[in-house]
């Protein structure tokens, strides 16, 4: 086949089907077609490609590369145990300083999403001291990850974010001090102030520079985007969620889709866009093989949507799923699992329970030196006391939530606090109940916004105001519609009955009940698309289609999918 001029790409697959024998030529064939498979995003093939030629055997100077390559491709195709074996192998071999010191972070990256974050950072921090005295960009990267992946687990955060409050902020656009200017950015987002967080964020990724640079492999940059949502500059955070998720797709990670797409719901939630959310999660945790370190946040996400629209059965399921429980690691983005379950606890009016996940919560962000106010535990755990009659308890929770707000800064954490606050304060909490609403209505926050309305409306009819309810009621009430907030809107609804409105009947069918993912499927499913076609141009499973046109079906209340293309035609603007 060489010799007919047979690229290494058409070679490979036969190549597979042949025994070993020691053919240099075969492992460079099979090298050179794994790198074409990487660029077409296709690290699944690349890596039966590199276990191939690993069993060829390559020589001993070739080893350490096609074991770093196949370590790689196991990485992006989300398997990171073998993965970090053949690169611990490929590390111990390589003694060039800067070769060793991309291989070892890529070795730490694997490590780290295994789980072992404490062992990923001590590799690091020992590959550090080796290279104390160099400089260049391969090394300014390697201790940059010291700092970014400890800034996830208890284990290693209360040694971590010290360090990084004592170094100097970089002024430099060389990609070590952006790494540098990243993690301390970072790091502002657990005690500092949130309009620091943003200008170091919006600092750190001007230009695009570590997108283009780090992209889809680096925790740091998922962190950045964290910040940036908690800020409220969710505009920034959206516009690097995106770049991110492109990356993923385009380079096949498994990780980098399925992290994206766990922020793109993070950001949906912290806007109250519950379509989005719930499209977002769904999209990461149905990927045909989820990785277990993004797993706990994708169905938490899905869950805080699904309570939204009153699905209480389904988001016990997502919450299951999640691993809430005594063993989940108490790392940051896992903690919220209990936020969630809280929710759902307190929607299900299991106050005790409800009490228990939001005491849980603090305790885990105390073990991470967390004192931001996002995902409020104090304004959740408050409702339980108050809703169990211990209003003493619930004054002193969001006493201290104020103060954390306050040094924050945002809009939408005032608001939070304020509102709880309001209710706390009972029938005198009506002009905080005002400020909680005029606070929020500067933030991103539209469906804390929403919240706050309802609860002013319904202070104010309750204190025998009817007609001076209805405007926020009536506010309330489209803001929620608008959000996809069904039993927001449904109590919205209510309350406005009671004061004396007659609004509109709700309804919670058609096509506008469809979210984003349910729309896109039943618009392939009418054009003609099998269930099979259908997964394999969006990435996950046929089950995953079959429940997307079930609920699809039920909303457009049609039998099967030769209804669609007529129900989606009546819905279409004339």
């Amino acid at each position: 086949m060489t010799e007919a001029g047979v690229s290494a790409g058409e070679r490979a697959p036969h190549l597979l089907a042949t025994e070993p024998s020691g053919d240099p030529e075969v492992v460079t064939a099979l090298r050179e077609a794994a790198d074409d498979a990487l660029g077409k995003g296709a690290a699944d093939l690349a890596r039966r490609y590199l276990a191939r030629a690993l069993a060829e055997p390559p020589g001993d100077r070739e080893r350490a590369e096609v074991l770093s390559a196949l370590g790689r491709a196991e990485w992006l195709s989300g398997d990171p145990v073998p993965a970090a074996e053949h690169l611990q192998e490929a590390v111990e071999a390589t003694i060039a300083s800067p070769l060793r010191a991309e291989r070892a972070v890529t070795l730490a990256r694997a490590i780290f999403y295994t789980g072992q974050i404490p062992q990923a950072v001590e590799l690091l921090e020992r590959e550090a001291k080796r290279i104390a005295n160099l400089e260049g960009e391969p090394f300014d990267r390697l201790r940059a990850e010291v700092f970014s992946l400890g800034l996830i687990s208890a284990l290693t955060i209360p040694r971590i974010v010290p360090k990084l409050g004592e170094m100097e902020i970089p002024e430099g656009e060389d990609i070590g001090s952006l790494l540098h200017l990243a993690n301390i950015a970072a790091r502002q987002w657990f005690d500092g102030e949130a309009s620091r967080c943003a200008e170091l964020c919006e600092r750190a990724m001007r230009g695009d520079t570590l997108i283009e640079t780090e992209g889809t492999g680096s925790i740091m940059v998922y962190e950045v985007s964290w910040a940036l949502t908690w800020s409220d500059r969710q505009d920034l955070a959206r516009h690097l969620n995106s770049r991110l998720l492109e990356q993923a797709i385009a380079g096949g990670s498994v990780f980098g889709h399925a992290t994206a797409r766990a922020l793109g719901a993070l950001s949906a939630f912290s806007e109250g866009r519950m379509s989005v959310l719930e499209a977002e999660a769904r999209a990461g945790a149905e990927l045909s093989d989820p990785p277990a370190f993004t797993r706990p946040a994708l169905y938490t996400l899905l869950t805080l949507a699904l309570i939204e629209r009153g699905a209480y059965d389904e988001a016990e399921a997502a919450i299951a799923e999640s691993g809430c429980g005594p063993f989940l690691p108490v790392m940051v983005h896992m903690n919220i699992a209990f936020y969630a379950r809280a929710r759902l606890r307190l929607s299900q009016g299991r106050n005790e329970e409800a009490l228990e996940d939001f005491t849980e919560l603090g305790e885990r962000h105390r073990q991470c030196a967390l004192k931001t106010p996002n995902f409020p535990w104090r304004c959740g755990a408050a409702e339980a006391h108050l809703r169990l009659g211990n209003r003493p308890a619930a004054e002193r929770l969001v006493e201290e939530q104020m103060v954390d707000a306050r040094r924050w800064g945002t809009d939408s954490a005032i608001g939070i606090a304020l509102h709880a606050q309001g209710l706390v304060e009972g029938p005198e909490g009506v002009d905080t109940l005002v400020e909680a609403v005029e606070t929020l209505s500067r933030s991103p926050a539209r469906l804390d916004h929403a919240r706050a309305l309802i609860d002013l409306g319904g202070a104010l009819r309750r204190s025998g105001k009817r007609a001076e309810a209805r405007e926020p009621l009536r506010e309330g009430l489209q803001m929620a519609r608008d959000c996809g907030a069904t039993v927001l809107a449904e109590r919205a609804h209510e309350e406005l009955v009671t004061a004396g409105a007659k609004p509109r009947r709700l309804q919670f069918s058609g096509l506008e009940s469809l979210t984003a993912s349910e729309r896109r499927v039943a618009h392939m499913a009418a054009s003609g698309l099998s269930n099979r076609q259908i997964a394999e141009q969006l990435f996950v499973t046929t089950k995953t289609i079959e429940n997307h046109l079930t609920r699809v079906y039920s909303k457009l209340d049609v039998e099967n999918r030769e209804g669609l293309p007529d129900a989606l035609a009546e819905a279409a603007p004339a």
